[in-house]
């Protein structure tokens, strides 16, 4: 499929009158491979009264940095981020993928002994929300469409164990009319992607992965929803190899997108 990345120094409009004005990280592998779920989330922010900004000058979030020890770069590329959010003027910065909102949410300690920056690492973090805990805090919900499907939810385990976060993208598929949601018997556990483990420690990776196909396969979900980039191509890859392609996966945000294209609004 056509890549339909999301053009930095975008503004998009709400199709309600405007209550908030929100920035949207794009990220790195999110814009590049999964640009259908920031149009996803872009879409269901419009719905939801919001403004979205995508500022021109944002860079990486640096989580692969910070993993790797490249501290240098991390702090520099925070900078970047922290520089190009002020310039938006937005009330909160809206992350859809868990590896990168945790990173995010980390650049006040990141930049604690940064004299000039310290202060507004710490606003910026502030500023920092998962997409899931972003939607399922506004007071005035718009209501989704009915969708008559079987779900399962995995948790990245940087929504659940960073973030912790474990409910709002659990609480938002609820509100789905229709929906079922399943729950996996270890939903907690990792999948094996873990940022380059995966490519690092293949086997071991593979070896993680196959516990969580298994468990997928016992609950026969139609879909399985997560919300990290990585976990997306590797339980899409477990999946595959056990021939289970029956089983989609998703974000929950395309889901919820979904579900609004079916609103009878």
């Amino acid at each position: 499929s056509k890549n339909n990345r999301v053009n930095l120094g975008s503004v998009f409009k709400p199709k309600v009158p405007v209550r908030h004005r929100v920035g949207l990280l794009t990220g790195c592998v999110m814009n590049e491979i999964f640009g259908s779920i920031h149009h996803a989330t872009i879409r269901v922010l419009q719905l939801n009264g919001c403004e979205i900004v995508v500022p021109k000058s944002q860079v990486c979030c640096a989580a692969l940095h910070s993993h790797a020890g490249i501290s240098l770069t991390a702090k520099q590329m925070a900078k970047k981020n922290i520089e190009a959010f002020e310039r938006a003027g937005v009330e909160k910065i809206i992350v859809n993928a868990a590896g990168c909102g945790a990173t995010l949410k980390e650049y006040a300690s990141l930049l604690k002994d940064d004299v000039e920056f310290q202060f507004r690492a710490q606003t910026f973090s502030q500023k920092v929300v998962d997409i899931s805990e972003f939607l399922y805090s506004l007071p005035e919900f718009s209501p989704p469409g009915p969708l008559r499907t079987r779900v399962a939810y995995d948790d990245p385990c940087h929504l659940l164990h960073a973030q912790k976060i474990a409910q709002a993208p659990r609480n938002l598929l609820k509100r789905i009319p229709e929906l079922q949601l399943v729950e996996l018997k270890n939903p907690d556990q990792c999948c094996g992607s873990a940022g380059i483990y995966n490519v690092t420690q293949y086997d071991l990776s593979m070896r993680i992965l196959k516990r969580k196909i298994d468990d997928i396969r016992t609950c026969s979900p139609m879909i399985l929803a997560t919300g990290n980039a990585g976990c997306l191509i590797q339980i899409s890859y477990g999946l595959h190899l056990a021939n289970l392609q029956d089983i989609k996966v998703m974000h929950p945000i395309e889901i919820l997108d979904q579900a609004y294209c079916y609103s009878t609004k």
